[in-house]
């Protein structure tokens, strides 16, 4: 349980595992094409688990992933780099919106918090029961999103605050409004580069 609880969303010592959080794996299915994709039914806790050399700590990265959502709900998460302990980034939809977050350290910049998370709201959508890539680019300077042919960046210096794993598909929790804020849909594609490629 101990090692479980570093690799895992759900907060396991605490009231944080939603009811209904069940079944935690997403599912195998085959789209029209014949393709096999992975199925995230977005209400029982389904999601993937990644280790936590997955996302870099210090270097660039280019993090791209392939998803059909079913439904737009208004809040979901789709990766967060951390477990317990917050590791870096996070790309959830709020307001119907892509939103990204950066826990960071700075410790080449004494003006600075040594530590601090930055936030940053986009105008870009998801478009439900399309498929549709996702790419997410961070340099030495920039964190940029793209998706539908549109791009969005900001400024965003410092490295990720802790390395930790990664999931895709949720956070472990229920919002206080009652939504689940996990992922529902398909995903075919879920890469990394360990550097930003434009």
């Amino acid at each position: 349980m101990e090692g479980a609880s570093s690799s895992i969303p759900f907060p396991l010592y605490q009231r944080g595992i939603f009811k209904g959080a069940d079944r935690p794996a997403p599912v195998w299915e085959q789209d029209e094409s014949g393709r096999w994709v992975l199925s995230f039914d977005g209400e029982r806790g389904n999601f993937l688990a990644l280790p936590a050399t997955f996302m870099p700590q210090r270097a660039g990265f280019t993090l791209t992933f392939e998803i059909r959502p079913e439904t737009t709900k208004p809040e979901y998460v789709l990766f967060r780099h951390g477990a317990q302990t917050v590791g870096g980034l996070t790309v959830e939809i709020k307001g119907g919106k892509l939103t990204l977050a950066y826990s960071r350290r700075t410790p080449d910049h004494s003006e600075l918090p040594f530590c601090s998370r930055l936030d940053f709201k986009t105008d870009l959508s998801l478009l439900p029961n399309k498929w549709q890539r996702v790419v997410v680019t961070r340099d030495a300077s920039h964190l940029t999103i793209s998706v539908n042919g549109r791009s969005e960046s900001f400024p965003c210096e410092g490295i990720g605050l802790y390395l930790q794993p990664s999931h895709f598909g949720g956070r472990g929790d229920r919002l206080r409004n009652g939504t689940v804020p996990f992922f529902k849909g398909q995903l075919r594609v879920l890469s990394i580069q360990h550097s930003a490629v434009r």
